[in-house]
């Protein structure tokens, strides 16, 4: 319906304004840009619009520029940050016309931009509301901080003429004016000239980074409103303290870590004839670098270029202070230019915590599009001897013995420069620390972690109900979800010091039984690391680690969940941080983050960081990626990032729950963009969080397949580059290589399927990528192209052959008389084909296939038993074997020392069977059998004794010599 709507606006500007439009339904855009003369548009449905100038930002994105609330403003009916507007767009000569519309039971919006040669934005709004008595608009731009700070400015005000220019920084009122119609802001980007036709304000937030242009007016229910923006822009003409600028830029992003302002200066007769300019950089309010430069000045202008390294990652601004040489007097000053720099390398230790290794690395790795000739490195720290070094390639690894190294916390520092320039800081921080069985270790060339000495991806969920361990049973999740193959659980710890102390025994048990069932304890400490770190508070936050960090099931703890939203200073939980590694340098330490801008802030208060985007139905599921891009750049990729995607809704500012397909493609889309743990909020079983029960079905589905990928998403190998030929921006990619396999990655974001077509740039060896988890394969080109379809908001993952594999230390024979006695075969992902399983008494027990344990092929049989003579029974597909002598043999090991199978053959009288004691390492075992006649069918099966896992591989069995 409103599509056709919208449609039949576009259809009566395009006749009135002479042009012709071909717009079809499909064509519905989220995103426009409008490009005519000077002037560029850029509009996005879950953010809003933006003006430039010459390529200079005027007014900046507001996502919330509609929000309809009530009169007291305790309540918004709509915000447009839902992103659920569509638009289309018409050209015509010198003339182009985006219309964005969106049309809703209670509030109903046309917004008709046309820009024009003249360098003229025109906005025609049309809104109305049609089911509240109590309703307000609020609508509102972004006037951008650089353009008006410091500007001149002619103003009409309640009626009144005024002009003047500009404060530097926050003005001393918050509101400049109210009742404006008529405008005009000029600096040394050029001046804009805006009328309204409904009274606007103009609000001073610089000290938050923004201004707020805008009116609130009352919606009367059924009315329709008009109003109309004008906005012109023409080039700056008058001088400052006598100096013309001309042809101002700015480095909005770092280029090698250097941030550059160019421009040209001249001057008037009055004008002095030389000027000292100053670039400076800040990051928040602390100045990072500066640069200088002496100019003598002419009536023709002359070019002005300052370049000044940032020293590293982050946001910055810029300031430009131009004085007459004469008297060091201010002529002109520009200042707010925000430059936003990508850390240019990384410097990590090959691991966090160095346990039994002889030999650590430190490793210096470039960015990719970093040239390395010509820079040199410099590693220096406390019991280091530094190093001078020049770099030559992309990633280079120093090595040092770690026998001279004492146990303790350790940092070294790197310092990148290129020739006299210190263009980046780093510092690897470590641990060393003697071996202990449950110890926790960051990888950090994959960002994943190492758990018994194995790649380990992070995936699992938070979970509470009051106090959770006053439950009849709180160990019931462990042994609903554990068979699942999630691998993670966060228990919120939202109580006293008192009832922690109280509750220990049975928290302890928790902890055991989810070292059972397979699942690691995220440890909530947030209670303590919340609060300031006096003598008390430290002394009850090491009685609890004591008391924990010595559990098989820990995995890392939580110190603290949103600090930065609740405006906690980093300096809190730097303090617990270094607290917690003297109490336990085993096990990791996190923190959560909803404001993803704040977070790298806090970067040395842990080890890895989790943020949780919540986006639906307020935001597009892209949000997830936006917010993993943001802080992996900002922190420069050199620690882990968790996500915490949404499993709920329903309720507070979230009107529902995702859709399985949702849930799919944040998970997918979050570990495509960088995050290496996934942990969902929220769930509480049976059917509180999540209460679609297909959502949650959705997400046991992906833990299932996340094991499955584990080797693939944390190898060592280097990632190839995976490109759609034709820019696609619904569509994400990645790529990973592992054991002479490449595997690509794609989702769709948009809401409908589509053909896709991507490109790696590796070449197969075989002419097909089989589609993980969909039993089928498609073909692969010679170059490495695949074309498929996908579905809206889906997941593909496609795997080809570009090398032979490692080779087999067993090779089981092509006759083997057992169906998949490799365990290759898994047509349902997790699952080995030809098998099935009879359970014992213990709900937690799980089985399946290991990718992380095998001595032929790329998977292991797994089978976990919770607790002695509880664990389940795996029995193969039957075998019709004729009468005779057989010998069965498999290869069997265990995740502790003690453990004993039973395995055996069945399907006649006298079957045999064995019961043998295997240990951490693989050993073969056989079992000799005859089979009689009459016998339909010989079954072969394999169940654990005694609590704990064993790994059963190269299973065979031929017929007797």
């Amino acid at each position: 319906m409103f599509d056709a709507y919208l449609q039949a606006v576009v259809l009566t500007l395009a006749l009135t304004a002479g042009m012709v439009s071909v717009t079809a339904d499909e064509d519905l855009l989220t995103r426009a840009e409008v490009v005519v003369g000077d002037v560029t548009v850029i509009w996005e449905a879950k953010s809003g619009m933006t003006v430039q100038y010459k390529g200079v930002e005027a007014f900046g994105p507001y996502s919330a520029e509609f929000t309809v609330h009530n009169a007291k403003w305790t309540r918004a009916f709509y915000g447009s940050r839902k992103g659920d507007a569509r638009a289309t767009l018409t050209d015509g000569e010198g003339v182009k016309v985006l219309t964005i519309g969106r049309r809703g039971e209670d509030f109903s919006y046309t917004k008709r931009v046309t820009v024009t040669r003249e360098n003229k934005v025109t906005v025609e709004y049309e809104f109305q509301q049609t089911s509240r008595e109590d309703a307000h608009l609020q609508l509102g731009w972004r006037p951008a901080v650089p353009w008006l700070d410091g500007a001149t400015y002619k103003v009409v005000a309640q009626g009144k003429a005024q002009q003047g220019r500009m404060t530097y920084g926050k003005a001393d009122r918050r509101v400049l004016w109210s009742g404006l119609r008529s405008m005009s802001f000029g600096s040394v980007f050029g001046t804009w000239h805006l009328t309204t036709s409904h009274d606007m304000t103009l609000y001073d937030d610089r000290d938050k980074g923004t201004f707020f242009l805008g009116w609130d007016q009352e919606l009367e229910k059924g009315k329709q409103y008009k109003e109309v923006v004008e906005l012109r822009f023409e080039p700056s003409a008058e001088p400052v303290g006598g100096v013309t600028v001309s042809d101002f830029q700015w480095s909005r992003e770092a280029e090698e870590g250097y941030a550059r302002v160019q421009c040209k200066l001249g001057r008037t007769k009055e004008g002095p004839a030389r000027v000292k300019a100053r670039l400076e950089a800040f990051a928040g309010e602390k100045q990072v670098a500066r640069r200088e430069a002496s100019l003598a000045l002419q009536e023709q202008p002359v070019p002005l270029d300052l370049k000044l390294s940032l020293g590293g990652p982050g946001r910055f601004t810029l300031r430009l202070l131009v004085a007459n040489a004469a008297d060091d007097t201010e002529v002109l000053r520009v200042q707010g230019l925000p430059v936003q720099a990508k850390a240019i390398f990384r410097f990590i230790p090959s691991l966090s915590l160095y346990t039994h290794e002889k030999q650590a690395e430190l490793i210096i790795a470039l960015a990719s599009e970093i040239n390395p000739e010509g820079l040199s490195a410099r590693l220096e720290g406390p019991g280091f001897p530094t190093r001078a070094l020049s770099l030559t390639d992309q990633q280079t690894a120093v090595p040092f013995d770690l026998a001279k190294v004492p146990d303790g916390r350790h940092t070294i520092s790197c310092t990148l420069g290129r020739g006299a320039d210190v263009i980046a800081r780093a510092e690897a921080k470590f641990s060393k620390a003697p071996p202990k069985p449950n110890e926790v270790k960051i990888d950090y060339l994959t960002r994943g972690l190492i758990v018994n000495g194995k790649p380990f991806f992070p995936f699992g969920f938070y979970t509470h109900h009051g106090a959770f361990y006053d439950q009849e049973d709180p160990q019931d999740i462990l042994k609903l979800e554990g068979a699942f193959k999630f691998n993670l659980i966060c228990v919120y710890h939202n109580f006293s010091t008192d009832f922690r102390r109280e509750q220990r025994p049975v928290i302890q048990a928790f902890l055991d039984e989810a070292d059972a069932v397979g699942m690691r304890m995220h440890y909530d400490v947030r209670q303590l690391t919340d609060q300031e770190p006096t003598e008390e508070v430290k002394a009850a936050l090491a009685e609890d680690v004591t008391a924990q960090r010595d559990a098989p099931a820990l995995l890392c703890w939580y110190l603290s969940d949103e600090p930065a939203g609740r405006r906690i200073p980093p300096d809190r939980y730097i303090a617990h941080n270094a607290q917690m590694k003297e109490l336990d340098p085993y096990h990791p330490t996190t923190v959560v983050f909803c404001v993803p801008g704040k977070a790298h802030e806090y970067q040395d208060a842990m080890d890895i960081m989790m943020v949780d985007p919540y986006p639906i139905p307020n935001g597009p599921v892209t949000r997830v990626a936006d917010t993993v891009d943001l802080v992996l750049n900002a922190t420069g990729a050199a620690m882990p990032i968790w996500c915490v995607p949404q499993a709920f809704g329903g309720g507070e500012g979230w009107g529902r729950e995702p859709t399985p397909q949702e849930q799919r493609c944040m998970t997918y889309l979050a570990i495509v963009h960088g995050a290496t743990g996934i942990q969902y909020f929220i769930r509480r079983p049976p059917h509180n969080n999540p209460f679609v029960d297909a959502m949650w079905a959705e997400c046991r589905k992906m833990a299932a397949e996340i094991k499955e990928l584990t080797p693939v998403l944390l190898s060592h190998e280097q990632a190839p580059e995976v490109t759609a030929p034709e820019e696609d921006p619904g569509l994400h990619l990645m790529a990973r290589r592992y054991d002479g396999g490449i595997y690509v990655f794609c989702v769709n974001t948009d809401k409908q399927p589509r053909e896709i077509a991507v490109q790696c740039a590796v070449q197969p060896i075989e002419p097909e990528a089989q589609v993980l988890f969909e039993d089928r394969a498609v073909p692969v080109s010679p170059t490495g192209e695949i074309h498929d379809i996908i579905e809206a908001l889906g997941v593909r993952i496609y795997a080809y052959r570009a090398a032979a594999p490692r080779p087999n230390r067993v090779t089981l024979p092509a006759d083997n008389l057992l169906h998949n006695g490799g365990f290759e075969q898994q047509t349902n992902v997790g699952f080995p084909d030809y098998y099935h399983v009879s359970y014992g008494n213990h709900p937690g027990a799980s089985w399946g296939t290991d990718p992380l344990e095998a001595i032929e092929g790329r998977h292991a049989l797994f089978i976990r038993c919770p607790a002695d003579k509880g664990g389940p029974t795996v029995i193969a597909y039957p075998m019709r074997l004729k009468p005779g002598k057989y010998a069965l043999s498999l290869y069997v090991k265990a995740d502790r020392e003690g453990a004993s199978v039973h395995f055996g053959v069945s399907g006649f009288k006298q079957s045999p069977s064995r019961d043998v004691a295997v240990g951490r390492q693989w050993q073969q075992l056989s079992l000799d059998f005859e089979v009689p006649e009459n016998t339909r069918w010989v079954h072969f099966s394999l169940r654990p004794s005694k609590r704990g896992v064993i790994w059963a591989d190269a299973v065979e069995v031929r017929t007797a010599q």
